[in-house]
């Protein structure tokens, strides 16, 4: 559920919420900027990182909430180490946004969009609004739906249902591929789209630009046409491929029987997964998959001009 549909929902039947997003960083932090939670009189969804730093945020929140705070926004900074004790030692500024059971139409029709920004506004009287750039805009700016990365995973037995269920909050765009219908469990997060296909290669060669696939099918023969299908189209971000060493050599000798060189195939990590986590059991692999999964996405955040996943920093505080 996006962030901004959580406020709606809650409001269905609470007063008021409110919204803690972490507004401004330097030096080293729990949480990264943009981190947000959603805070209601029964409880709060999300986390801005835990400690001090959350137990006092959410005091304030509920401060908020119990006083019908007034105007819509206001803003705590936290020097982490002098104010909070927190070993981490930097400072972080917290945007709290007051949202009423009377703003609600207001914050359905910013739902209403797919795409853009909600912008708060650095003049605290002044109510949220839409933007559909984060250009030349003056105040805190979250971006309605998260950047994520396309993810293709083949295969709906045992260790595929374990990634897919520790894979959840990571910033993925999750399909999931098999043969047949019947191989998916009943039920599947809401976020994942099933692509139930005969010739699973065929979807690999319609996937986007700069996706991330992970291969891990009932069959051998069908891994190895995948693996061929993706080399071949060239537009992965990259391959993770289930299996041992000797698997891999296997598919390097008949990839470079197809005229694959050895760059190519060398895209393919197999076995794939941190190696620090071992074991067999289905859970286990999945952690060390889920780890990989993990690494990557950092890696193309880090390597990406976009602005962070949650927020353009607050112009109020750009001196």
């Amino acid at each position: 559920m996006r962030w901004i549909d959580q406020i709606c929902a809650s409001l269905d039947d609470q007063d008021a919420v409110c919204l803690a997003v972490i507004s401004r960083v330097k030096g080293s932090t729990p949480r990264e900027l943009g981190a947000a939670m959603l805070v209601t009189t029964e409880g709060f969804h999300g986390s801005i990182g835990g400690g001090m730093l959350e137990h006092d945020a959410l005091f304030q929140a509920k401060t908020a909430l119990s006083h019908g705070e007034q105007p819509h926004r206001f803003w705590r900074d936290y020097p982490l180490g002098p104010t909070l004790g927190q070993c981490c030692g930097g400072f972080v500024s917290v945007m709290f946004e007051y949202i009423h059971q009377s703003d609600r139409q207001a914050w359905a029709e910013l739902a209403r969009h797919q795409s853009g920004f909600v912008i708060h506004p650095d003049d605290a009287e002044q109510p949220a609004y839409w933007s559909e750039t984060a250009a030349d805009q003056n105040g805190l700016m979250q971006p309605l739906m998260p950047e994520t990365i396309p993810f293709y995973l083949y295969g709906a037995g045992h260790v595929g249902r374990a990634v897919m269920a520790v894979t959840a909050g990571l910033p993925l765009d999750r399909h999931w591929v098999d043969s047949s219908p019947d191989r998916f469990p009943e039920e599947i997060a809401e976020d994942i789209t099933t692509i139930p296909a005969s010739d699973m290669a065929q979807i690999a060669t319609y996937a986007p630009q700069g996706a991330i696939h992970l291969i891990m099918s009932y069959s051998h023969q069908m891994d190895f046409d995948l693996c061929a299908a993706l080399l071949k189209t060239g537009g992965a971000a990259k391959i993770g491929l289930i299996g041992s060493a000797t698997k891999r050599a296997r598919f390097q000798s008949r990839l470079m029987d197809l005229g694959f060189d050895e760059a190519a195939i060398n895209r393919i990590q197999c076995p794939v997964g941190l190696p620090e986590i071992g074991g067999k059991e289905p859970v286990r692999v999945a952690l060390s998959i889920a780890g990989q999964l993990s690494e990557w996405t950092r890696q193309d955040a880090a390597a990406s001009s976009r602005p962070p996943a949650q927020l353009i920093e607050l112009n109020r505080h750009s001196s």
